[in-house]
């Protein structure tokens, strides 16, 4: 705040005055001028209006008194109307704390010391909440999982969940809107709306009128596989898929085979796939989830859901959601689009390559005979697997076109054609050209995606137990290789080294740099 008072050093009282007009900046009537000793004097101001100062936040959502200045003499008093003045020409309209201001006034005239105070509040925007989907068909206990007293039960224990007609699977709560907010200036701020659930009921489900529940129309298998709920019709078969079955091959539905499937055959489903017994040297491609309750032995399964079994051995597995392996996993080529875990009874992968999206979970991975073990992560968005697709399919289109031109376009002797085959000539080029287009847009994208997937740090592959050397962490284009044993260690890419890094491993581990 401004001076109020001064000491000057003048002959007489009025150079002394004219100094203090000067240095105050105020009128000599209303300035006060007496002597305190030789050839000085004391300046006062006679009569100072009250003054408030107040600063805004950057966000402009709080106004905060800084400094006030108490009235003097005739001077404009500090009280309310001062305020709102003030207020008003600071265009501040909205939360006025007054009480805060009384408190402020009643402070200052009991002689305490200033504390700034804030004065006038915005109200914050409320975000909306998100849609979700509680589902209510909870998948039993994984096969491997212990029971109490450690008792492990590989049997009669079924990953894939049946239902009855009637029988509620999920509640859907709707994304909301929010509430808008205000500035102090009384401008709106406005709400970010909730993200809606990814979520559809397919067949066999009905929704209850609010649209708040869905039930299974039948008895079934439930699927819920890229956020889409269904109960199929199951095909249960008693005995093996051999010969005498020859292979299945089911549009719709799920199959229940108490058996198992013999070499050379295999099983093609809509839904779920769900067999008893191990299997060897057959294959399986489901739209959904596939159990096997025994182990695989040279098999290929493909499903769009999770995969889950006992064992397996020399197998390709790829599964759009998880891969669920209760003993063994070795020398196997896996896929997930979630996560590998490996964590239950024995948990070990020994050998051969295992991909997911989301990372791997396993107990001990590689061997002590050093077997090439590689745990990666590589992670594909949703929309990424749709450019890639999108980009393949125009690849194609335009080799197609390479091949109907049959020379480049320079080439092209336009001179010998028809003016109908001149027409359909600049056609193909329009469509040529529009497709590379859209080609170079997608590869932008994919760029970019490419380039936001180094800045993910949430995925990791974690060692409950002990990791072998000759095992390979591979996490986002980097790798590690396991030189001696590691244990209890979970490995992240490090977004701001640019690298892996590994917590909770023993000191003398020696792992060669990422490459």
């Amino acid at each position: 705040m401004r001076k109020l008072e001064i000491t000057v050093d003048a002959e007489n009282e009025d150079e002394a005055l004219k100094q203090a007009v000067t240095e105050l900046g105020e009128n000599a009537d209303n300035l006060v001028v007496m002597s305190v000793g030789n050839k000085m004097y004391m300046a006062s101001v006679v009569n100072v209006h009250a003054e408030i100062r107040i600063s805004v936040s950057e966000d402009e959502m709080t106004a905060t008194i800084d400094s006030v200045q108490p009235s003097r003499g005739d001077g404009t008093p500090l009280d309310r109307a001062l305020l709102e003045t003030v207020l008003g020409n600071l265009n501040i309209v909205q939360g006025i704390d007054f009480n805060a201001f009384e408190k402020l006034q009643k402070r200052l005239a009991e002689g305490k010391s200033f504390k700034p105070v804030v004065i006038a509040q915005g109200v914050s925007a409320e975000d909306g909440a998100n849609g979700n989907v509680t589902l209510h068909i909870r998948k039993s206990v994984l096969p491997g999982t212990p029971e109490p007293h450690d008792r492990i039960d590989f049997h009669e224990r079924e990953y894939i969940k049946t239902v009855v007609a009637g029988q509620l699977l999920a509640t859907v709560s709707r994304a909301t809107n929010g509430a808008p907010g205000k500035n102090i200036y009384g401008k709106p701020i406005v709400a970010k709306p909730g993200t809606p659930a990814i979520f559809k009921a397919a067949e066999h489900t009905v929704f209850s009128e609010d649209h708040t529940e869905v039930r299974s129309e039948i008895d079934g298998m439930v699927t819920f596989v890229h956020g889409v709920l269904a109960v199929t019709d199951v095909w249960s078969h008693s005995g093996d898929i051999d010969y005498e079955t020859g292979n299945i091959h089911m549009k719709k539905g799920s199959v229940l085979i108490r058996g198992s499937i013999h070499p050379g055959f295999s099983v093609d489903a809509a839904g779920n796939v769900v067999v008893t017994q191990s299997m060897a040297d057959a294959r399986i491609r489901s739209g959904a989830d596939v159990e096997i309750r025994e182990g695989v032995v040279d098999c290929v399964i493909e499903a769009e859901g999770t995969i889950s079994m006992k064992y397996a051995q020399n197998c390709r597995l790829k599964a759009g959601g998880d891969i669920i392996v209760a003993n063994n996993l070795h020398n196997c080529d896996c896929t997930a689009g979630n996560q590998i875990l490996v964590a239950k009874g024995k948990g070990v992968i020994r050998g051969g390559e295992s991909r997911s999206t989301k990372g791997v979970i396993v107990k001990v991975a590689g061997s002590e005979y050093g077997t090439h073990t590689r745990l990666a992560v590589k992670c594909r968005e949703e929309n990424e697997r749709e450019l890639l697709k999108e980009r393949a399919e125009i690849n194609e289109a335009l080799w197609n076109i390479s091949l109907l031109l049959g020379k480049p376009e320079e080439y092209i002797d336009d001179k010998s054609l028809s003016i109908e085959e001149k027409r359909h000539l600049k056609k193909v080029l329009i469509k040529r050209n529009r497709l590379k287009a859209k080609r170079t847009k997608i590869n932008s994208i994919l760029h970019e995606i490419a380039e936001a997937r180094l800045n993910k740090s949430d995925v990791t592959i974690s060692i409950l137990e002990q990791a072998y050397p000759g095992t390979e962490i591979y996490i986002h284009e980097k790798r590690y290789i396991v030189k001696s044993p590691v244990f209890k260690a979970v490995f992240q890419y490090s977004v701001e080294e640019k690298k892996i890094v590994v917590d909770g491993v023993v000191p003398t581990m020696e792992i060669r740099d990422s490459v």
